[in-house]
């Protein structure tokens, strides 16, 4: 099941690290994503995040004992928005598919099919796209910073309606962070209080710890 992003970014930093990845410091993980991202558009502009940007993600793991290994591996065509499956016209019609859908060109799945270098890898890795935008459940056009699949292996980056259609690079490492989140199974607290089984909190409470970046 899909989980879209909420786009305030002033609360995106509260939603990297927070009290689950606090509460399970003690059994370190390693784990592993690959980044394609795309280039183009008008104007021409490349949505590959810096290496600065990386390694503030990869320090915020750190600071709670995991190991984050990030490739950044191809530059993948621009595309203005990536589609869902177009099940049929309008938003009860429109299939909420959007990571497994693979019709056209301009979808994540086609994306993935001919760019993930380490599909079938063991240990798993997970997949991300630094996309334009996409499209949401009503088949309609977002301006959402991105979105994952929870509790799987699938997420992207897409800041096409943020600064300079690529965002800040602390949009950049927000957004990786918190959709990265997601996608090993973490959601919102929804309050100032971070809870237990949360770790893509909406605010920063007494209890939650994060750690400097960029």
């Amino acid at each position: 099941m899909s989980i879209r992003k909420h786009r305030n970014r002033a609360c995106l930093l509260a939603s990297l690290v927070t009290s689950l990845i606090v509460s399970t410091a003690s059994i370190a993980e390693t784990m592993r994503i690959e980044i394609d991202y795309m280039v183009g558009g008008s104007p021409n502009h490349s949505h590959q995040p810096s290496q600065a940007v990386l390694n503030a993600v990869i320090q915020m793991f750190a600071c709670q004992g995991h190991t984050l290994i990030i490739e950044v591996s191809n530059s993948v065509t621009h595309y203005n928005v990536l589609q869902r499956n177009p099940a049929g016209t309008g938003c009860a019609d429109c299939n909420a598919a959007f990571f497994s859908y693979s019709g056209e060109a301009a979808s994540f799945g086609s994306i993935k099919a001919a760019n993930f270098d380490h599909a079938g890898d063991s240990p798993a890795w997970h997949y991300c796209i630094f996309a334009h935008q996409y499209e949401d459940g009503c088949c309609n056009t977002t301006t959402s910073s991105g979105l994952a699949e929870g509790s799987s292996d699938d997420f992207i980056v897409s800041l096409g309606a943020f600064s300079g259609n690529i965002g800040t690079p602390f949009d950049q490492a927000a957004t990786l962070a918190h959709e990265f989140g997601h996608n090993i199974g973490l959601g919102h607290c929804g309050s100032m209080n971070c809870g237990s089984n949360t770790a893509a909190a909406d605010y920063v409470g007494p209890s939650c710890r994060i750690c400097p970046v960029l």
